[in-house]
């Protein structure tokens, strides 16, 4: 494998055969930030065309996965806003949407490593790669609803992986889902009992894929995308799905429940609509 990549966000390790790429955020759980996006987006449309390589594992540093949208970006975006830029918070979810598109649709085989957190965007990229593996310790959620806002972008994916009803339940409720419930779902596709069970879960899945044509993964992912809602023949009407989730997600930050929702997450309280748990 050849090409370096020097990131503020991502660390980029070659398996010879692949790449592994580590969310490197670990004192914000590698909440997803825009500079995330870019870095990522730079990177897989560096590796799109290399017919080398097999396999992309995408992991998270610091014993947790990803803990979603990135705070420090809705405050920015929340001053874009009120500076007069009426779609700060629109473009903000769009660039992800459109970021699970590229992810989805890599030629490759994908993993995601699953550990600790696995919220919101990062739930996104769980559902969309081709193989999940997951910690029992971690736990999983849609949590927008909690927060006052849609889980925009990730919905659609979560639900061509789960089906629409359980998606439903999960989006609705916000609750954390433990990773036995996850893999039962269908959301993961194998549990491991610890961090070196898990990468023994790992190497499993490498050692498979090295046997593989390079040549026949590209064909066999470009035909399994062709039976997918991500088929390039549906790319207009996919662009416009991810342009409407941008505009509910839009709408519930500048006119809904979406401020509110995060100052109290930030503020570490219940939500002004919240009711008190019954025993």
């Amino acid at each position: 494998m050849t090409g370096e990549w020097h990131y503020e966000t991502l660390l980029i390790d070659d398996l010879a055969f692949g790449y592994r790429v580590t969310l490197n955020r670990p004192h914000v759980r590698n909440a997803i930030n825009q500079t995330m996006v870019e870095e990522l987006t730079d990177f897989m449309s560096g590796i799109q065309q290399n017919e080398h390589v097999r396999v992309l594992v995408i992991q998270g540093a610091g014993g947790h996965f990803c803990a979603g949208g990135d705070l420090g970006d809705m405050l920015k975006a929340a001053q874009d806003f009120e500076q007069g830029n009426p779609e700060a918070f629109k473009q903000l979810n769009l660039s992800y949407g459109r970021l699970l598109v590229q992810f989805a649709r890599l030629p490759c085989t994908t993993i995601a490593l699953l550990e600790g957190t696995v919220m919101g965007g990062g739930l996104g990229f769980a559902a969309v790669a081709d193989i999940s593996l997951c910690s029992s310790s971690s736990k999983l959620a849609m949590p927008e609803a909690s927060l006052g806002l849609p889980p925009a972008q990730i919905a659609p994916f979560v639900a061509e992986r789960i089906g629409l009803s359980q998606t439903r339940r999960l989006a609705l409720t916000a609750r954390k889902l433990l990773a036995p419930e996850a893999h039962a779902l269908g959301l993961v596709d194998q549990i491991a009992d610890d961090s070196e069970a898990l990468l023994h879960l790992l190497q499993t899945e490498l050692n498979a894929i090295q046997t593989c044509s390079p040549k026949a993964i590209r064909s066999t992912k470009r035909l399994l995308i062709e039976l997918s809602r991500l088929s390039l023949s549906k790319d207009a009407e996919l662009e416009q799905q991810l342009t409407e989730a941008a505009d509910a997600f839009n709408f519930a930050v500048t006119r809904g429940d979406g401020p509110e929702g995060t100052r109290a997450f930030m503020e570490k309280r219940h939500p002004v609509w919240a009711i008190p748990h019954k025993h």
